[in-house]
């Protein structure tokens, strides 16, 4: 019959029963349950010592074995015993060589210590991998099959250990980046095509949003990078100018100011406007709202969508004029026509990532938009 009683590891009460004597790798206690204020030699070095002694014939155990030892009069009982890498690695190389002296220099050990190792992984999993004699060595069934999961196993932990660190370089991983819708037809695709090539493994998630979102998603890092209107100063923020973009003016061709002379300001003071709001995209809202007031105009605001596609179709029905980034202009379709405008409206278009951002992936996005600056300015 067990009986129970109280030991402590790290000042936390285990039970264990009443049979298992006073010395552990883990923890000392006495058996009389009494274990505070005895002048007991039960520390950590002394019952490893110990416990090497009586299990491995004087060779230390590893430290990054999580086991648990107790002593039974003058005999000790393996309670648990968990295999890692390294142990796979020794029953790995017996299984190549079946030779215990071949596999014990391939691990930089000496003979005994090496076998030991064996006979404790064939005693925690309760199976046989070897049939030997003095003279030959060889698996048995379970063993070829623990060869091949081993394998296994090895290559999944080397694959994670080299993914870990080309994440942590920043040459694997994932990079979330928004981008205004507009940006599309400039300077994402040529941004994404650079990227892919400098980094092949490294998963771009694309998020087209309006600059609003992007700015709000920045700020709460639900976005690695983006392109987007430049809205002034943000110290929060990394910042690349890529490419200086001027709006244009769309139309029906069949408006008279699709054949009309020079258009200006006061040209279009009687007409119907078609504009995002600012509070969808507020750089754009306010380029429009100066290239008027610079005249002393009032924009006739009749609609709001917060798209660009949207304000192309609405323009396409009749409903208004609108000034567009000019790289909308080139996909415009039958029907709508675009005209450039003196003194024409031009935003800063950015690339933009949060100073702080943990993922190592960003700076290299962020070089490359350095280069694509270079380029077009």
């Amino acid at each position: 019959e067990q009986h129970r009683r109280q030991c402590k590891i790290d000042h936390q009460p285990i039970d264990f029963p009443r049979g298992i004597g006073t010395e552990c790798t883990r923890f000392a206690c006495d058996p009389s349950g009494k274990d505070e204020g005895k002048d007991r030699q039960d520390d950590q070095q002394i019952i490893q010592h110990r416990v090497s002694h009586e299990l491995n014939k004087g060779v230390t155990l590893p430290e990054d074995i999580d086991i648990i030892q107790c002593s039974y009069g003058s005999g000790l009982m393996l309670l648990g015993y968990q295999m890692d890498t390294r142990h796979m690695r020794f029953f790995i190389a017996l299984a190549e060589t079946l030779h215990f002296g071949r596999a014990a220099e391939r691990m930089n050990m000496s003979q005994p210590p090496f076998s030991r190792q064996i006979a404790m992984i064939e005693q925690s999993l309760g199976v046989k991998l070897f049939e030997r004699n003095s003279r030959n060595v060889a698996l048995t069934p379970a063993g070829k099959h623990f060869m091949k999961d081993c394998r296994n196993v090895l290559g999944q932990f080397e694959d994670a250990c080299r993914d870990v660190r080309l994440v942590a370089s920043g040459m694997k991983g994932e990079l979330r980046f928004g981008f205004m819708m507009h940006a599309a037809h400039s300077v994402v695709p040529q941004l994404v095509q650079l990227y892919a090539e400098a980094r092949p493994d490294v998963r771009l998630v694309l998020d087209e949003r309006t600059p609003t979102e992007i700015n709000e998603m920045l700020v709460a890092g639900t976005l690695d990078a983006a392109v987007t209107f430049d809205c002034g100063y943000a110290p929060h923020l990394q910042t690349v100018l890529l490419t200086r973009e001027r709006l244009r003016i769309i139309m029906r061709k069949d408006h008279p100011l699709a054949t009309a002379g020079q258009i200006g300001p006061e040209e279009l003071r009687e007409e119907k406007i078609i504009a995002a709001p600012a509070a969808t995209a507020p750089a754009l809202r306010a380029a429009i709202n100066s290239y008027f007031s610079a005249k002393g105009i009032v924009p006739h605001v009749v609609l709001e969508p917060r798209l660009q596609h949207t304000i192309i179709q609405l323009v396409a029905k009749g409903l208004g004029i609108a000034l567009i980034p000019a790289s909308l202009c080139n996909e415009l379709g039958g029907g709508v026509t675009s005209r450039a405008l003196p003194d024409s409206p031009q935003l800063d278009v950015v690339l933009r990532a949060p100073i702080t951002t943990k993922n190592p992936a960003v700076s290299t996005f962020m070089e490359i938009g350095k280069s694509i600056q270079r380029a077009s300015l």
